[in-house]
């Protein structure tokens, strides 16, 4: 009893596509989650590194501008100066001080003022407005100096601004300096003052992934942070790997990489990582197709049973398209196939039919239709040339007559070979006609134009249809240069494009107007002129011979010239 095709691939279907939702969907969830998570987790080490290497330079800037300072011969000599007891010399010492501090400084706005603090006490600032430092007022200062270090960066503390009505958070740089000369002697303390806001900014990440962003400093403080870290200090510190898993699931992110133990950590949300997952559709698709791919494996016997037929029928359609119609199916599934192949063969059996009436109506037809139009063009020709030998015989009577009527029976010899085998020759003999027919036309038109050659070696051996440029290169002269009273310009290229034969012919006469190309291009005649006869003539051929996708195109300008190019297939002349 036949069974519906149709039914049989459905049933098949449906069994299948169930479990595969169901495998798709537990492997698409897992897998995309912990893709997901590492791929979030490595984004989020890479910017905390880079925020990390922006605070190191930072911090290295600090210091490189602290150094330069205090090796600074002329402040040194200051310093030292400014040991005596006399009170307007040290009036002189410290603005004098001040002075070069600010010069180091004041393309810095980020460093708030500059203050030395020597051994002895006294204490010198770019600051117009600070006053007298004093360390016993400075929390932070005797905080820095009684752990015993000679430089590093201070706990965060307020600082007065230079206009003195703003107090600034800040930190400071301090570092112990000693007198050039011997290199033992410490003169005493160098103290950069810098904006914590600026500092701040570099450990920004701008992230919606991160639940929280910490700078933490030398004594623990924070110095920067935005959100919530779910560790303190002291945990922070004893952390040894830059990743680490947390018990709310969480990923802790530390870099201690920076100068004075600053550590900046970011902690990647393991919520917004979950959120992220709502691109899982299209991810879910593609594992779904691929369990359907599984699927179809472990079920290929049966559905090979199945769909052979349909394999045939598709191989046997992919041979006509080819252009094969000796093609044959025989398919006994006792099924719609079978009548699908029996009607297949039928329909294969009255193409070929009709393609073969078809063929030998079309070849008849073009035969006749390229002898009309080459015998159209040669009496046109043979008129024209032999008007030229005429008016040559009237303005003189020298050997040029002879060298001008070789030139002409070649021309002959190959432009009037009309029979079914003569429509093509080689692009060389094609040239050959052309500068014939160039020599021609230089005796009627004496210094009138020259001519120049662009040619491509490689197209010189391809087949061209006889008499295709010289129409063309007529046309040129005749309406082009030849008609304006300067000396005129042609040139002629030929070139492959893309697999094509491009022919250009360019000459810089009288030109066309718009309304005029267009007409030549539909195919329009003008009585009483030559001018149609070329242009329509080599378009309609080619259009014979090699079908749509060739052709003409004319680019004209009144008063400035005229370019028309033709295309035709780059074929080999055999």
């Amino acid at each position: 009893m036949k069974q519906s095709i149709r039914k049989k691939i459905v049933t098949v279907v449906l069994a299948t596509v169930a479990a595969a939702f169901i495998i798709s969907d537990i492997v698409a969830s897992t897998y995309f989650y912990g893709v997901q998570k590492q791929n979030t987790v490595e984004g989020e080490k890479y910017k905390l590194l880079q925020a990390a290497e922006q605070l190191q330079n930072f911090q290295e800037k600090i210091i490189s501008i602290a150094k330069q300072i205090v090796v600074n011969d002329e402040l040194q000599q200051l310093l030292r100066e400014g040991e005596e007891e006399d009170v307007f010399q040290r009036l002189i010492v410290g603005n004098a001080v001040k002075k070069i501090c600010r010069t180091f400084i004041n393309e810095q706005s980020y460093i708030y003022g500059v203050t030395i603090v020597t051994e002895e006490g006294r204490s010198y600032s770019s600051n117009m407005t600070e006053e007298a430092f004093v360390p016993e007022l400075e929390e932070w200062y005797l905080t820095f100096k009684k752990s015993g270090r000679s430089r590093g960066f201070s706990p965060a503390h307020t600082y007065i601004s230079e206009q003195g009505n703003q107090h600034l958070d800040a930190v400071s740089f301090v570092m112990s300096f000693r007198d050039v000369r011997g290199g033992h002697e410490i003169l005493g303390d160098i103290i950069l003052h810098v904006s914590l806001d600026e500092i701040a900014g570099y450990a920004r990440l701008p992230s919606n992934l991160l639940s929280g962003v910490g700078l933490y400093d030398h004594w623990g403080g924070m110095l920067a942070g935005e959100g919530e870290v779910s560790l303190e200090y002291e945990e922070l510190l004893q952390l040894a790997e830059p990743e680490t898993s947390l018990e709310n699931s969480n990923i802790l992110l530390k870099n201690d990489s920076l100068e004075d133990g600053w550590i900046l950590v970011g902690e990647v949300s393991n919520r917004q990582v979950i959120r992220q997952l709502r691109f899982i559709p299209v991810f879910f698709l593609f594992i779904f197709f691929a369990a359907c791919s599984l699927l179809f494996v472990f079920l290929y016997g049966y559905i090979h049973t199945i769909t052979k037929p349909i394999e045939v029928l598709h191989e046997a359609a992919l041979e006509v398209g080819k252009g094969d119609l000796n093609v044959e199916v025989a398919i006994t599934t006792n099924d719609e196939l079978a009548v699908l192949g029996r009607t297949f063969n039928q329909m294969i059996s009255d193409i070929k039919r009709r393609m073969e009436e078809s063929i030998a109506y079309e070849k008849a037809t073009k035969e006749l239709e390229i002898d009309r139009l080459m015998r159209q063009i040669n009496p046109h020709f043979i008129y024209n040339t032999l008007n030229s030998i005429v008016y040559l015989a009237q303005i003189q009577g020298n050997k040029d007559i002879v060298k001008f009527s070789n030139a002409f029976i070649s021309l002959l010899q190959d432009t009037l070979r009309v029979g079914t085998d003569d429509i093509f020759i080689s692009m060389r003999q094609e040239i050959q006609n052309v500068r014939n027919y160039l020599l021609l036309q230089s005796y009627r038109y004496p210094d009138r134009f020259t001519v120049e050659y662009e040619i491509e070696e490689e197209t010189l051996e391809c087949r061209v249809p006889n008499v295709l440029i010289q129409p063309i290169v007529e046309n040129a002269i005749f309406h082009g240069v030849a008609a304006k009273p300067q000396r005129g310009k042609l040139k002629l290229q030929i070139k492959k494009v893309h697999g094509q034969m491009e022919i250009v012919v360019e000459d810089d006469g009288l030109g066309m107007e718009e309304e005029t190309v267009k007409r030549l291009l539909e195919g329009t005649s003008f009585h009483g002129q030559t001018h149609s006869i070329g242009i329509a003539n080599v378009k309609e051929r080619i259009k014979h011979i090699y079908g749509n996708g060739y052709g003409i195109q004319i680019y004209s300008k009144l008063g400035e010239g005229t370019k028309v190019v033709l295309s035709i297939p780059f074929e080999l002349y055999k």
